[in-house]
This record gives C-alpha cells, structure tokens and sequence, in this order.
C-alpha cells in the first residue's frame, strides 16, 4: 500500500506519485483519502490505471470527485485489466458519475469490489447500475445504498438482482 497525507502533501506530490504508480509493478494498492484533489487529481490517477499500472486495489475516499472526476476515472478503467476494487465513498458522485462508472462496468471485467456509499446519486444512477450488473460478470460486492438516493423501489430491484447473481450489496 502507497500514499498517505501524512507521508505526502497532496498537490505538490499526488503527480509525483501517480507517476510512481505507473511504472512500479510492485505496488499492489493506492490510498488516496481525504485529499480533496478534485478532477485534477483523478486525471493524474486516470492515467496511471489507463497504463495498466499493476493497481488492484485503490481507495479515493473524501476527494470530492465529483461526476466530472468519476467519468475521467471511468473512462481509463473501460481498458484497465488490473484492477479489481475500487473505493470512492464521499465524492459528492451524482446520477451522472454513477452512469459513466456504470457503463465501463459493462465491460470491464476484472474489477470485483465497488464501494460507492456515501455520494449523492440517486434512482437515475440505480437504474444505470441495474443495468451494467445485468450483463457484468465479474463484480461481486458493492456498496451503494449508504447515504444514497435511490428510492424504495429501485433499491428492491437492485436487491433482487443482487440475490439472483450472488452479487453482495451492502445498504
């Protein structure tokens, strides 16, 4: 694991060791939280996982992402084909940024784990997750319904698919 707040101040270095993280094989997982990087953070991230960088496992907690910033990491992962759990709880992620994570999911297929509690999508974001773990193959936990919001009714659909496909969604 690499990448704390305290071991590096997070504008002057997130570049540095985003840098690091595309040429080093070695490092398994990244840690990124409470940064408040913003989209000019998740493009320096983008570009390590666009480099099949050897991540399995990052965690961009509390970086206030927003839909901008998800669909910029989105948009790397749709070729990605290491990484396999990815935590972005406490991004202010709308319907929009759960879509674009939504339909690289559709084609993804090595990310396993999902953590998206604590953002600000709603049914519109449920629909499009219903839709990509319909067809996706590989992912076996998620996080959504935390602070959510998904309404009743879409949150017993996703339920249900979930149990049909063995998928674990915690709430």
């Amino acid at each position: 694991m690499l990448a704390s707040p305290s071991l590096f101040t997070p504008n002057a270095h997130l570049e540095a060791v985003a840098e690091v993280c595309k040429m080093n094989r070695f490092i398994s997982g990244v840690e990124f939280c409470k940064w408040h990087f913003g989209v000019a953070g998740a493009v320096e991230i983008a570009q390590a996982l666009a480099a099949n960088c050897g991540l399995e496992y990052i965690s961009l907690n509390q970086n206030d992402l927003g839909d901008e910033g998800v669909k910029v990491l989105a948009e790397a992962l749709k070729t990605n084909s290491t990484l396999t759990a990815m935590f972005v709880e406490h991004n202010r992620i709308g319907d929009r940024g759960v879509q674009a994570l939504a339909e690289m999911l559709k084609t993804n297929d090595t990310i396993k784990r999902v953590n998206l509690a604590y953002n600000d999508f709603g049914s519109i974001g449920g629909q499009a997750l219903l839709e990509s773990l319909t067809v996706n193959k590989t992912v076996d936990s998620m996080t959504i319904f935390d602070g959510s919001k998904i309404d009743y009714e879409m949150n017993q659909k996703l339920r249900s698919l979930a149990l049909r496909k063995g998928i674990r969604i915690n709430a």
